[in-house]
């Protein structure tokens, strides 16, 4: 293809044109002739080869559906530091268990926590590094569950429970 006039095509490849115009024509070449490349493919071996019939390799994981609640956040976050009784300067930090990449944990699953300062790392980022106790991930896992417990019971006990957030499954047996 030959260079556009006016334009700058790094390395040949068209796809860093700098013009606007060259960009979406070049773009559009390279749609139409992977399009050309798939009817060729799908007259060959058909349509039916391209549709994986493999099975999935395990069960499907089913999500929970994670309460957020702004007002429990905050309660939380205005308790003093559950681990060392800092105040003032704590945020929400979930537990350890069933996070992971685009996975909420219900906000009810939380402690007060607190958080970095200069020079000086907050609970909330040894809790997350599995560094607050002995043990590792597992023992940061059980000690999450227990202090999000305690702070559900505290916020309970006192009172200040949100009337239009559900009580903890645990929590609402006692």
């Amino acid at each position: 293809m030959p260079e556009p006039e006016g334009a700058h095509i790094i390395d040949g490849d068209e796809r860093f044109v700098e013009q606007t115009e060259d960009r979406h024509e070049a773009r559009a070449a390279r749609q139409m002739t992977s399009a050309r490349e798939t009817r060729e493919l799908i007259s060959q071996v058909g349509i039916a080869a391209l549709i994986s019939q493999d099975e999935p390799s395990c069960d499907a994981i089913e999500k929970d559906n994670p309460i957020r609640h702004e007002g429990y956040r905050r309660l939380v976050a205005a308790m003093d530091c559950m681990w060392c009784g800092r105040q003032g300067r704590s945020n929400h930090a979930h537990e350890n268990e069933g996070k992971g990449k685009a996975m909420k944990l219900d906000d009810r699953r939380a402690m007060p926590l607190c958080v970095d300062d200069m020079g000086k790392s907050g609970c909330h980022t040894a809790f997350d590094k599995y560094a607050l106790i002995d043990g590792g991930r597992d023992a940061h896992v059980q000690l999450g569950k227990a202090m999000a417990a305690h702070t559900r019971q505290i916020i309970k006990v006192t009172g200040k429970w949100p009337k239009n957030l559900p009580l903890w499954i645990e929590d609402a047996k006692e």
